[in-house]
């Protein structure tokens, strides 16, 4: 994983709860939109991807005899790299992790983390634990069940 805390003296970082780290030497991570391959703002939630342009050490270049599934995840004329992880990234270049893109919750077109969900709910002190899935909805497509422990 091209993300982290650097150790080195002149590269460290605190390391803060709830954050993945920042982009390691050699390495540049970004968030893109998730409906363009244009960069998201600072703190836009979005699609996790390597800039492969500025990323030394990148030399994957694609999935052996599954063309399909490259061209999923090298986007923007082959410049990003996605992922598959729903993230943001701040000013100061701290990567926080959102959910997985296949772990998206599509709700009447509207795209909903069952991480972000579930965050909430466990900010609830009489929630022990809990879950949330997509469940099959005829009219909206899928809707949100949450399953909860207190």
């Amino acid at each position: 994983m091209p993300i982290g805390y650097p150790h080195h003296q002149l590269l460290e970082r605190p390391v803060l709860a709830g954050a993945m780290g920042v982009s390691l030497p050699g390495w540049q991570m970004t968030v893109l939109r998730t409906d363009t391959d244009t960069l998201a703002d600072v703190d836009e939630v979005g699609q996790l991807a390597v800039d492969i342009s500025a990323s030394e050490f990148m030399t994957f270049t694609g999935y052996a005899d599954n063309a399909e599934a490259t061209a999923k995840r090298f986007r923007g004329d082959r410049r990003y790299f996605v992922t598959g992880d729903i993230a943001t990234i701040d000013a100061d270049g701290v990567i926080r992790f959102s959910s997985r893109d296949d772990d998206v919750i599509l709700m009447a077109g509207y795209r909903i983390g069952p991480f972000d969900i579930e965050s909430v709910l466990l900010t609830h002190s009489a929630v022990a634990e809990c879950a949330v899935i997509a469940a099959p909805d005829r009219v909206r497509g899928e809707v949100v069940e949450a399953f909860v422990v207190l």
